[in-house]
């Protein structure tokens, strides 16, 4: 449609904010993928909801909703014209960009466009995978590849474009109605927009970068996206052939993961990642670390499997580099066996003497001379240790009874910790402080618990930590560990410390169903029953994350 304005200056000027617009955005620091509407609200209705919906409380999102009861079409700006600054400021500060729109259209038919094309070819895999129709080709005028589009701006400079006719868009909603009432009610949502929408968050499920700043540990999970010769664990892949093994400064070091042994005892950490790999190639296995005293063992170690999960072979090398210098592990290469479809990597690295440290670099599966980094566009997901969170709530893996777990397990129950009334408190003193109580009736004695968070103040944080506080409480039972085998319902490799997993325990005793999050675990030597994995777990509603 033509722009009745040629810029946000002369919009705003014309059309005041929060009367015929408004603007809807959300920043969490740990995330740098932005879920992009332009043109939301009743401008092209549905495509906003979408975007607030898959990009949750943990993506970025930005959202120029037209809000007018009629004539919103006056406030659509082209994407290459959109320059609100609000908008422009989030895309830059973004790596990865999905943008929602709408096209004309009486057929439920997706077009897809956007100058990021392997995640592109992804969404179109997923979402045909999913029932929806997706165009063979999309016609120039929407198909995004403008690099004075704003989709461009990210930090990349590319990203992804979903144009949804205005048939799929108002089945999204029920009777077909994509009026104001209905945009306006999260739960006047159909079965058909859930369904698009999971397609397209497990499309992205995987990849969450972040800002470079800041101590990140960065690891791939994109594995469809990265070539078998080359993968790497950290930015400063190349450090460790750049000083010839010589020691680097503490400065080098710091961008490196690190592990340092307590005066408890010795620390050790395992990396694990899984990579495509293709039959008949050369897969050689190396690894860079750094130790800063004595002789610390360090291995690392390639599995093979087909696509049901069959081992096929592995490669592994292993060494004890010298105090204070870079050691380079190359081991022989292998030649990846028929039928394999995947490898999965491991690096083990022990700190032993209280205050020793060790820093891994990166690992490679393939060739260091010819691949010493990522290939160009390959997605590296990032965390910020510590903060908000490691890890992710998993759908796609479980552990149950019978299934992958092969021990018996506790649950204890502490009624000390029962209450269904909670109270909590925040700032301030007197009738002044902020004050929440969240309570049910379930026909049990009434048992208080005081949550006091003097740094708060709001009563509606009051009233969700109250909430979360009662939930937590009003269920009893957890879980501290299980004993699990490889198994295609969660194989190993496939979880990571932080990971909010389901955990099913059923026997003569316990009947356990519950979300907990691994906090560590520990590896069992193989025997006659083969390798095991001992996981530390916790509830995973006891964490809380965010300012309060």
């Amino acid at each position: 449609m033509a722009d009745t304005y040629p810029n946000y200056e002369a919009l705003s000027a014309a059309e005041p904010e929060n009367v015929a617009f408004r603007v809807r955005q959300r920043r969490p620091a740990s995330s740098a993928l932005l879920h992009l509407a332009i043109h939301g609200g009743g401008i092209e209705p549905g495509s906003a909801e979408c975007a607030d919906y898959c990009a949750g409380d943990s993506r970025l999102f930005y959202a120029f909703e037209g809000i007018k009861s009629s004539g919103n079409s006056t406030l659509h700006l082209t994407s290459t014209h959109f320059d609100e600054p609000r908008g422009v400021d989030i895309c830059q500060k973004a790596a990865y960009t999905i943008a929602w729109h709408g096209a004309a259209g009486s057929t439920p038919r997706v077009y897809l466009g956007g100058a990021d094309t392997i995640l592109r070819d992804r969404f179109r895999t997923a979402l045909d995978a999913a029932g929806f129709t997706v165009a063979a080709t999309t016609p120039t005028e929407i198909d995004g590849d403008d690099p004075a589009s704003i989709l461009q701006k990210n930090r990349r400079a590319a990203g992804v474009q979903l144009e949804l006719t205005l048939a799929l868009r108002q089945s999204f909603f029920p009777d077909n109605n994509s009026g104001a009432a209905n945009r306006n009610n999260p739960g006047a949502r159909t079965p058909t927009f859930y369904r698009f929408c999971q397609a397209v968050i497990r499309v992205l499920d995987g990849i969450d970068p972040v800002p470079a700043a800041g101590n990140w540990l960065d690891y791939t999970t994109q594995t469809t996206e990265i070539d078998h010769r080359a993968w790497t664990a950290d930015t400063n892949a190349t450090l460790a052939t750049a000083t010839g093994g010589v020691g680097a400064s503490e400065a080098e070091r710091s961008l490196c993961l690190a592990l340092t042994a307590t005066d408890a005892g010795p620390a050790t950490a395992v990396t694990r990642y899984t990579v495509p790999a293709t039959p008949g190639t050369v897969a050689r296995l190396a690894a860079a670390a750094h130790t800063s005293a004595g002789e610390l063992p360090v291995q690392a170690q390639a599995r093979f499997y087909t696509a049901n999960g069959t081992p096929t072979g592995t490669a592994s090398i292993g060494a004890a580099p010298p105090a204070g210098r870079w050691t380079f592990l190359q081991g022989d290469p292998p030649v990846v066996p028929p039928g394999t479809t995947h490898a999965r990597m491991a690096l083990t690295f022990t700190a032993n003497e209280p205050g020793q440290k060790v820093h891994l670099d990166h690992i490679i599966l393939g060739d260091p001379d010819t691949s010493p980094g990522p290939l160009p566009g390959a997605p590296n997901r990032r965390i910020r240790l510590g903060y908000p969170r490691l890890g992710r709530r998993r759908t796609d893996i479980s552990f149950a009874t019978g299934v992958n777990i092969v021990t018996t397990t506790a649950v204890p129950r502490s009624a000390d910790d029962y209450a269904q009334v909670v109270i909590a408190t925040g700032a301030g003193e007197g009738r002044a402080r902020y004050r929440a109580v969240d309570a049910v009736r379930d026909g049990r004695l009434r048992l208080e618990h005081v949550l006091e968070l003097p740094d708060v103040r709001g009563n509606d944080v009051l009233a969700r930590r109250a909430r979360a506080e009662r939930a937590w409480r009003q269920r009893l039972g957890t879980i501290s560990s299980i004993t699990v085998i490889d198994h295609p319902a969660a194989p190993f490799g496939s979880w990571t410390i932080g990971d909010d997993v389901p955990v099913t325990v059923h026997d003569q005793w316990v009947d356990f169903t519950g979300w907990m999050r691994i906090t560590g675990w520990r590896a069992q030597p193989d025997g006659d029953a083969g390798e095991r994995f001992v996981i530390s777990l916790e509830r995973a509603d006891s964490y809380h994350y965010g300012p309060a």
